[in-house]
C-alpha cells in the first residue's frame, strides 16, 4: 500500500510541474507574454538606433518648420487674392495632413534605414547624417520658396536673386494663374527684373 501511495504522490507531483510548465508555455500567448515580447523588441529598438534620435529631431523641426512657413504663405495668398484661394486660409485639410503624416513618416525610415546600412554594413560613410542633411535641405529649400512666395520684390539684392531663382507657389494656392490677377505694369515689371 505504501508503494502504490508513493507512486501516486510521484505522479501528482509530475503532474503538477507539467501543469505549471504548461502554464507558463502558455502565459506567452496570454497579455503577459505579449507584453514582454513587445517590451523587447522595444527596448532593442531604442538601445540600437538611439544615436539616431537627434538627426531624427533635427529633420522633424525642419519639416514642421516647412509646415509652419506653407500655413504663412496661404494666410498672405488669402490675404493678398481674397475669394480666389482653393482653400480657406488657416484650415487644416486631412488631405495636406496626411501628407505631413507621410512626409515625416518617410522621412524618419530614411533616416533609420540609413542607420542601419551604416551600423551593420558599412562603417566608413556616415548615411544617416547624409540622409538627414538632405532631408533638412530639402526642407530649407521649400522653407525659402514658401517666404519668398507672394511676396512683393524688395530692394535687397537677395530678394531679388531668390525671386529669379526660387519656384513661386502662390499659384499653387490659387484656382487661377498669377498672370490673370496682375496688372500690366507689373507683367513689364517682372519681366524686366528676368531680363
Amino acid at each position: 500500500m505504501r508503494i502504490l501511495s508513493s507512486a501516486y504522490n510521484m505522479d501528482c507531483i509530475f503532474l503538477r510541474n507539467n501543469n505549471y510548465e504548461m502554464h507558463n508555455m502558455l502565459s506567452l500567448t496570454t497579455g503577459k507574454g505579449i507584453t514582454a515580447v513587445i517590451g523587447g523588441g522595444l527596448g532593442w529598438f531604442l538601445a540600437v538606433f538611439q544615436p539616431t534620435f537627434p538627426l531624427v529631431a533635427v529633420s522633424l523641426a525642419f519639416i514642421l518648420w516647412d509646415v509652419y512657413s506653407a500655413y504663412q504663405l496661404g494666410r498672405r495668398v488669402d490675404k493678398m487674392y481674397p475669394g480666389h484661394s482653393k482653400t480657406s486660409a488657416g484650415k487644416l485639410a486631412s488631405s495636406k495632413f496626411g501628407k505631413v503624416v507621410s512626409t515625416i513618416s518617410q522621412s524618419m525610415l530614411a533616416i533609420l534605414l540609413c542607420y542601419a546600412v551604416e551600423k551593420w554594413i558599412s562603417d566608413d560613410i556616415p548615411f544617416s547624417k547624409i540622409a538627414a542633411g538632405v532631408i533638412c535641405a530639402w526642407q530649407g529649400l521649400s522653407i525659402l520658396e514658401n517666404n519668398m512666395s507672394c511676396t512683393a520684390e524688395s530692394d535687397s539684392r537677395l530678394a531679388k536673386l531668390l525671386h529669379r531663382i526660387l519656384i513661386d507657389k502662390t499659384e499653387r494656392h490659387l484656382n487661377v494663374s498669377l498672370d490673370e490677377l496682375r496688372t500690366d505694369e507689373e507683367i513689364k515689371q517682372k519681366e524686366e527684373n528676368n531680363k
